[in-house]
């Protein structure tokens, strides 16, 4: 059971459905193997305490995946350009959102408009062409003059919803890869030329976990709990297909680059599951790197959830990365990195 948990990272959900929930079960086996290994111990049986050692030493390899170690803060100090990626929930245009107090999207446009980053890549990005409030794209290019907005629908007002990418350094081109017709999950790239250097930033979203936590933690009933995580299940299944096809659409186009890359977005999948793995296994993570802690990433009442990352390969740099997790006005903390070149 352990050598295939282990293994399951590596296995495709839309291949072998099981293996989208089988990484969760790393932490329990590798808690089981200890106590079995002390208890070999403390009985003096040597020999037989090796084997579930062995897998507690292999388990401790996925441990960076879930926290990590960089307690000491970061220097900004010698990065040339930093990276902000954000699920902005449509700025809280929706009611349902802003809960018909006008200061909330107000109050999240401020932010996005005024969080550090040279580069800004938004998920669930919303913009219309006319009006002053939600007209992001005027706004924002004012600091960031490049910039690529890619709908995949446009509302009765002419407010178009997709995701974008703001640079203030130029750039050269630009492409989206959609997966399916009116989705606001795709993958946007930009190649952006800073000073000497070329770096192709993919700004991802990936199938949704389509988890309602409220729906879960305000179950009347344990019937009603029962019924409702099972449908989260079925949801998480599904959507994890879909992921694990999108991630490797992705790892293709990271593997086409003729420069440099990053990768930063909503992933909608925590970090034992099959499409943090096969991105890490070609970029190194931010968090990881030079984060602290869990770096939770998720606002909402499933805790210690990490969903959101960027990544960036070898070649480049990192200074300092943080989850800014004092910005609560989206279901997502913003991401900020600051970066360099080797």
């Amino acid at each position: 059971m352990t050598v295939i948990a282990y293994t399951s990272p590596d296995i495709p959900p839309s291949e072998f459905w099981i293996s989208a929930f089988l990484p969760y079960t790393i932490p329990g086996l590798v808690i089981l193997h200890l106590a079995i290994a002390l208890y070999f111990l403390i009985a003096k049986k040597w020999i037989q305490s090796m084997i579930p050692l062995f897998f507690v030493v292999f388990g401790l390899s996925f441990l960076p995946r879930i926290i990590s170690f960089q307690f000491s803060r970061q220097q900004k100090a010698g990065a040339t350009f930093s990276l902000l990626s954000y699920n902005a929930r449509v700025f809280n245009v929706y009611e349902i959102y802003n809960k018909k107090d006008p200061i909330i999207s107000a109050n999240i446009i401020k932010d996005a408009l005024n969080m550090e980053g040279d580069i800004k890549c938004f998920q669930e990005f919303y913009t219309e062409k006319n009006g002053t409030k939600f007209n992001l794209i005027n706004r924002l290019s004012k600091t960031h003059p490049y910039y690529y907005f890619e709908p995949f629908y446009v509302n009765h007002v002419g407010g178009g919803f997709g995701m974008a990418i703001f640079s203030k350094y130029p750039i050269e081109k630009k492409e989206s890869i959609q997966f399916k017709e009116k989705s606001n999950n795709q993958i946007l790239y930009a190649d952006i030329v800073i000073g000497r250097n070329k770096v192709r930033v993919f700004n991802v979203h990936l199938q949704s976990m389509s988890i309602n936590d409220d729906e879960l933690a305000d179950s009347p009933s344990q019937n009603r709990f029962k019924q409702n995580l099972l449908k989260a299940l079925l949801r998480y299944k599904q959507g994890a297909i879909r992921r694990s096809k999108q991630v490797d659409r992705l790892i293709d186009e990271i593997n086409r680059s003729p420069y440099p890359v990053m990768v930063c977005g909503d992933f909608n999948e925590p970090p034992l599951g099959y499409a943090y793995k096969q991105v890490s296994n070609h970029l190194l993570n931010s968090q990881e790197e030079a984060g602290r802690g869990i770096g939770a990433t998720h606002n909402g009442r499933i805790p210690f959830l990490r969903i959101d990352n960027q990544f960036y390969q070898d070649g480049i740099d990192i200074h300092s990365f943080d989850v800014l997790n004092n910005k609560k006005l989206s279901d997502h903390y913003p991401l900020l990195g600051y970066y360099s070149f080797k």
